[in-house]
């Protein structure tokens, strides 16, 4: 599992963390810029 979000502009990157149900790449960049890069603060902003 990443632990954290390298870069919201490669396509594989988001791909990847985009891949759960329901979260699109403009909620992955907002979660990013409001919380950081960190896998775990992430996933709680995103609920998941």
């Amino acid at each position: 599992m990443k632990t954290h979000i390298e870069n919201v502009h490669d396509e594989h990157e988001v791909r990847y963390w985009t891949d759960a149900p329901g979260i699109t790449r403009e909620q992955l960049v907002a979660a990013v810029q409001e919380v950081g890069p960190m896998a775990d603060a992430v996933r709680t902003k995103l609920g998941h």
